[in-house]
């Protein structure tokens, strides 16, 4: 799986104005696998508190399922539902060939905070 620094974005504009940059970035880690919440908090740089709220919301949109694990019923799994898979591959490309470096300039038209909090990766 490509890392979110190096994955380039194929259009800011289709992401929609409910989905908040925490979020984006939480879809984008469930592009090809699924993850507990308390990995993908550390993936996102989030608390678990704050993961959970973004679990929360991907699931209200029906962009992710939560199931309990089989193998260990005190683990929940996240995963990508079709409709997540769907909005990502409007944001990014398929995988490329070789990494591109983050365009900055792409990303303008987002407020100060989402800029900051995508600037840490």
């Amino acid at each position: 799986m490509n890392d979110f620094k190096t994955t380039p974005l194929a259009d800011l504009t289709q992401i929609p104005h409910w989905i908040g940059v925490s979020a984006m970035i939480t879809l984008f880690h469930l592009r090809d696998e699924s993850h507990c919440s308390s990995e993908l908090s550390d993936l996102v740089g989030v608390s678990p508190a704050s993961m959970t709220g973004t679990i929360d919301h991907l699931l209200r949109k029906g962009l992710v399922t939560r199931q309990r694990n089989p193998e260990d019923r005190r683990k929940i799994i996240i995963r990508s539902t079709q409709a997540g898979q769907e909005l990502l591959s409007q944001v990014f490309p398929e995988e490329p060939e070789e990494p591109i470096p983050f365009e900055w300039n792409r990303i303008t038209h987002l407020a100060p905070a989402p800029i900051a909090q995508l600037a840490r990766y």
